[in-house]
């Protein structure tokens, strides 16, 4: 019989796309694979992908309010038993996240070997947890904190078949030529870019204004206010809720302006792109600042905080990128340091060895 491996995720886009990549591997590779997700995750599931199971767990439950999360945990562990009792996996892999706990607690009552597998540059609350009942960790970053398991691995973060198929060659701008900007917000948004990066730009003269091709992802309820921005500037602007397309969209790409969410630093750093990082201020326990430290250390990204960034500091990085397209040069090379090749191969390499 073929062996059977369930992959279990949190809410976010940075649980979820590294198992979406697992599953793509595993099941390229000839093994069955099935996705428990709760119902902020099922949203980044792809279409193609119908062995993905909907387990719903409610933090807040009107007009019970957090007395119902006891409970939700509970359903939700009492159907992860019934589906390992029906599937019968051979392990279970955790993505992170509160949702993963009924789905490892299972597995830990059935004797279903567990695999971790963490994305950020610390273990999160919930891995934390789990620690001690894991089999095997998995590791994105090469320095993790608090990963005391005897058994971590650094495999990276797996990128998403669509992604890592489709990488070309990064190639910087020629001076006097147009510099095209891809301005990205992450799976929370980011309405601080609406206002901070036209202001940023209206900073330039207006004969820098015209060498800037800028593609900028932006909320539904921020376009209006950014597209107001942007009106009195000479730069190309295209602004878009979401793109299709991110391969594409990186690979036209000279400098990318992005929050730091793991999912989207390791696509930075496999796509070798010169990127300003801003993290989102509010993420979970400061996730997004602590994984971006790691790549500045390393002098892969200027990096900016949310509280303190001004449009006078990015201002200054688009006109030496204009003046001196070099710098863009170094910052791809030093970005391509931080990534790490066959993550998803890696991952199911430590999977199926279990």
């Amino acid at each position: 019989m073929t062996k059977h491996f369930t992959l279990i995720t949190g809410g976010s886009g940075g649980h979820v796309f590294p198992a979406v990549s697992l599953y793509e591997e595993l099941q390229s590779q000839g093994y069955r694979a099935s996705i428990i997700v709760d119902q902020r995750g099922k949203r980044y599931i792809p279409d193609t992908i119908k062995n993905a199971t909907e387990i719903p767990i409610y933090r807040l439950f009107p007009p019970f309010g957090k007395l119902f999360y006891p409970f939700s945990l509970m359903i939700a562990l009492l159907r992860c038993i019934l589906l390992f009792i029906i599937n019968r996996p051979k392990a279970v892999v955790g993505f992170g996240g509160y949702t993963t706990i009924p789905g490892i607690a299972a597995a830990k009552i059935l004797f279903i070997p567990i695999i971790l597998h963490e994305g950020n540059s610390f273990l999160g609350q919930a891995n934390r947890f789990l620690q001690p009942w894991a089999k095997k960790i998995a590791l994105s970053f090469k320095k993790t904190d608090f990963a005391h398991h005897e058994d971590a691995t650094l495999t990276g973060l797996p990128l998403r078949k669509l992604i890592s198929d489709n990488i070309a060659k990064y190639i910087p701008p020629s001076e006097e030529k147009m510099l095209n900007i891809l301005v990205i917000g992450g799976s929370q948004g980011a309405g601080i870019f609406a206002r901070l990066i036209p202001d940023a730009v209206r900073t330039l003269p207006k004969y820098k204004q015209k060498r800037l091709n800028i593609r900028h992802q932006c909320r539904i309820e921020m376009v209006e206010i950014a597209n107001t921005a942007y009106e009195d500037l000479e730069c190309t602007v295209d602004m878009q809720p979401f793109f299709d397309d991110m391969p594409k969209e990186y690979n036209q790409a000279h400098l990318v302006i992005s929050r730091s969410g793991s999912s989207s630093l390791f696509e930075l750093a496999a796509f070798k792109m010169p990127s300003i990082l801003i993290p989102f201020a509010a993420s979970a326990e400061g996730d997004q600042a602590k994984n971006a430290a790691q790549f500045d250390e390393k002098g892969a990204c200027w990096l900016f905080s949310e509280r303190e960034v001004n449009t006078a500091q990015i201002g200054a990085i688009l006109s030496e990128a204009l003046d001196s397209p070099d710098i863009l040069l170094q910052k791809s090379k030093s970005m391509a340091k931080m990534h790490i090749a066959n993550s998803s191969k890696k991952l199911a390499q430590l999977v199926v060895s279990i």
